[in-house]
This record gives C-alpha cells, sequence and structure tokens, in this order.
C-alpha cells in the first residue's frame, strides 16, 4: 500500500483531486513532459482505487517521485517526514496566535491518536498561554477531556513538568492565578510536583505551595508536608513532626519515600536510627530515585556518615541495574567528591569533580545543585573564579544554611596558582 501522504502530495502538485480516468490520463502526461519518463495511465488509476490495486513497482514509484521533485522514493519519505513535521507545526503556531483551543485541542487528539509527539504540542500550548497570562483559558485546556485522559509516562510527565515549569520562575502571577493553576489536576501532577523548584522555595514556588497546603482536597498533602520541611530546614527555622506507618510509607513513590525519610535528619527532629531504615523499602528498580533526596540532605547537612551510607547503598543497587538516567549519577558523583574531600582525599575528590557537568542535573533542581559544584569546587582548587561563581549561586538560592556553608567555605586563602 503506497503511503497516503505520497498519494496527497501528488495530487497537491497536479492541482486537482485524481477522481477519473481522465484525471490519470492527464497526469501520466504531465509527468512525461516534466521528467521525460513514463508511467502508464492504468498505474495511476490502480494507485488512486479507480481500478483493482496491484502492487507499484518500485520504478515507477521513483518516477513519480521524480515528478515531486525528488531523486527517488527513498528520497522522499526521508525528506518528506520533516516537510510535513514543519507544516504540522505552522499549522500549530497558526492556531497558537489565535488562542483557538478546541483547534488546538484537536491537534492534541489528532496526534494521541496517531501515537505521534503530543508533548511538543502540549508544551507550547502551555508555554504560550502562561506568556500571555491566559491563566483561565489555559485551565480550562487543562480540565478537557483530551488532557485528562491522558496516559503519561514517568519521562513524559519529567519532560513535560521541566519545559513548563521552568518558565513559571519568570512570570509574575497574581494570588488570583495561581488559585486558578492550583485547581487544576494536571497542573498540581505534571507540573507542581515534577518541576520541584528548591531554587524558590522563598519565592514564586512557596506561593504554590502555600496555596495547595491550603486546599483541603488537594491529594498529596505529605508532599507539600515535606517541602515545607526542607524549606524550613534551608531556612534555619523549626521543622514539623512527620510520621507514616509502615504501610503507609510502601505505598508511597520512591522519590516522596526518600524525601519522607530525609525529615529525620532534620534539626530538632533528628532521628538518625529511624533514617538508616529506608533500605527496607528500597528495590533493585527504584533505588536511584529513593536515594536522590536523602543524597541531596546529606550534602546540605555535611553528613559524611550519611554520604558513605548513600554512596554503599546506591552503589550496591546498581550492580543489578547500572543503567542509571544522567541526573541521578551525576548526583552520586556529587555526593562522592563531598566525601572524599571532607575526608582529606582530596586527589580522589578531584577525580571525581571533574567528570561532573552540571548540565547533567535535572532542570529543576540545577540552580540548586550547582551551589554544591561551586562550593565543593571551590574547596578543591581555592580559585578566584569558583569563588565569584559560588557567590553568584548563592545569590540563585539564598538560604540562611547556604549562607553558613559559603562563609565556611569563605574562610579559604584564594590560590596563588
Amino acid at each position: 500500500m503506497i503511503d497516503t501522504d505520497f498519494k496527497n502530495a501528488i495530487e497537491k502538485k497536479y492541482g486537482l483531486p485524481i477522481q477519473k480516468r481522465g484525471d490519470c490520463e492527464r497526469l501520466a502526461e504531465i509527468i512525461y513532459e516534466e521528467t521525460g519518463r513514463s508511467i502508464s495511465y492504468n498505474t495511476l488509476r490502480r494507485i488512486y482505487g479507480l481500478a483493482r490495486p496491484v502492487k507499484v513497482r518500485r520504478d515507477t514509484l521513483d518516477v513519480l517521485s521524480n515528478y515531486l521533485g525528488f531523486n527517488s522514493y527513498y528520497h522522499f519519505i526521508n525528506a518528506s517526514s520533516q516537510v510535513v513535521t514543519w507544516e504540522k507545526r505552522l499549522r500549530l503556531y497558526e492556531n497558537l496566535s489565535r488562542f483557538d483551543k478546541n483547534e488546538l485541542l484537536l491537534i492534541i487528539k489528532l496526534e494521541v491518536h496517531k501515537k505521534s509527539d503530543f508533548l511538543f504540542t502540549l508544551i507550547n500550548i502551555s508555554r504560550e498561554y502562561l506568556w500571555a497570562k491566559k491563566i483561565r483559558e489555559l485551565t480550562k485546556i487543562y480540565t478537557s477531556d483530551i488532557i485528562t485522559t491522558l496516559q503519561l509516562s514517568y519521562k513524559q510527565r519529567l519532560i513535560i513538568g521541566n519545559a513548563v515549569g521552568v518558565l513559571l520562575r519568570n512570570i509574575s502571577l497574581s494570588q488570583k492565578e495561581v488559585d486558578l493553576l492550583c485547581k487544576s489536576t494536571f497542573y498540581q501532577t505534571f507540573i507542581f510536583e515534577v518541576f520541584v523548584d528548591y531554587s524558590n522555595l522563598n519565592n514564586y514556588y512557596y506561593n504554590f505551595i502555600n496555596t495547595l497546603h491550603k486546599k483541603r482536597n488537594y491529594a498529596n498533602a505529605l508532599f507539600i508536608r515535606c517541602l515545607l520541611n526542607i524549606r524550613a530546614h534551608l531556612n534555619m527555622t523549626p521543622v514539623s513532626e512527620i510520621k507514616l506507618t509502615e504501610d503507609e510509607i510502601i505505598k508511597l513513590h520512591p522519590i516522596l519515600r526518600g524525601r519522607y525519610f530525609t525529615n529525620f535528619m532534620f534539626g530538632n527532629s533528628a532521628d538518625t536510627s529511624t533514617f538508616y531504615t529506608l533500605n527496607r523499602f528500597v528495590t533493585e528498580v527504584d533505588f536511584a530515585e529513593s536515594f536522590y533526596e536523602p543524597m541531596l540532605v546529606s550534602l546540605l547537612n555535611e553528613d559524611s556518615a550519611m554520604q558513605i551510607w548513600l554512596i554503599l547503598q546506591f552503589e550496591g543497587y546498581s550492580k543489578y541495574n547500572p543503567t542509571i538516567e544522567n541526573h541521578y549519577s551525576s548526583l552520586l558523583k556529587l555526593t562522592k567528591t563531598f566525601y572524599h574531600a571532607n575526608n582529606n582525599e582530596q586527589s580522589e575528590a578531584k577525580k571525581i569533580f571533574q567528570t561532573i557537568s552540571c548540565d547533567d542535573f535535572i532542570l529543576s533542581y540545577q540552580s540548586f545543585f550547582t551551589f554544591f559544584y561551586h562550593l565543593i569546587g571551590y574547596q578543591l582548587y581555592n580559585s578566584v573564579e569558583m569563588k565569584i561563581q559560588l557567590s553568584k549561586s548563592l545569590r540563585d538560592n539564598p538560604y540562611k544554611r547556604l549562607k553558613v556553608l559559603y562563609k565556611k567555605a569563605s574562610k579559604l586563602p584564594i590560590s596563588q596558582d
């Protein structure tokens, strides 16, 4: 069977729909005039369903491709996909410029039906409406049947959450607009809970946290309580005690489970013995997610005992599942660097540090982790450049606890090398 896009392209160039024998005869003449190669009008009839279909030969497909301006049918198949993609995008941009909700939802519906990349469309719609501050209209899109019935994989959630969530750093929303977004389950699940912006727990992101904290029907109350505690820990204010039953812990998402256990390493609620029971709930499948938040807190607390325990746990499980995402392995490298540096193993710390790229940190955490990257970088090399970068990272993460770490590092002499 010939590709529908191929037949449509021929009709488009011909200028008329091919519906009868006369169209096929005329098209055969035009093809010969333009390419110097013959094709039977009966072959065209078969291609367009006007006669009994037969398998079309490759040289016939090449002649038709020559008519369309391509070297061969293979050339058409490879090049036309890009043309089709850009035509779809132009249609998307046209409807975005009019903020045509119904047409935009129809595009997503068609892409989902064809199993195309609907994420690109959904991300562009979200970002365009946010930039224009058409929040009420965006929430109507998010609550449509087409969007609420989408089945998104974890990877897809990460993509859309980070691509849309990062934009909120640069848009000043009123409380009314924040309230509107927070009513959307799609926003809560796929953006707010994915793009966890630790650099802005005192700024715009806290506004969303606080708004959802006040909502009685918000489904993920534990998530909010954990965020409020990490915020309190960063600001060096009292944290709230959180206690779950074993059955409740088992049901948690691995990242949230790790986040819950870090609460036992905070301030006056510190209960290290409980924290170290985390490994009872970890498997070969979810170990990277389970240890993600604890590694972050081990850096924040300058806790070498916690760091080495996490490193050994992580490496023990990775024997069974060595393929993990870069943002997990990069945080592990950062944790190892701190551990070796704080145990006077500078050579090993530098060797690991040189393999870390800040670009590998997941976008929502990138600014926050970059502070620790520059912190340990300055401790290892004492360079002017690293000190400048560390100061900038502190400005991006103005928390009291990070200021303490910065002041401590600032006492180190700057290298004259």
